[in-house]
């Protein structure tokens, strides 16, 4: 249970980091 609190957590912050990444990439353009 604990593996999997961590594991969404993770999920949650990748999410957050793929929009950042792509809003970086649309101000480029």
């Amino acid at each position: 249970s604990n593996g999997h609190k961590y594991s969404l957590a993770a999920i949650d912050y990748f999410t957050k980091w793929v929009e950042v990444v792509t809003l970086e990439q649309w101000k480029d353009v």
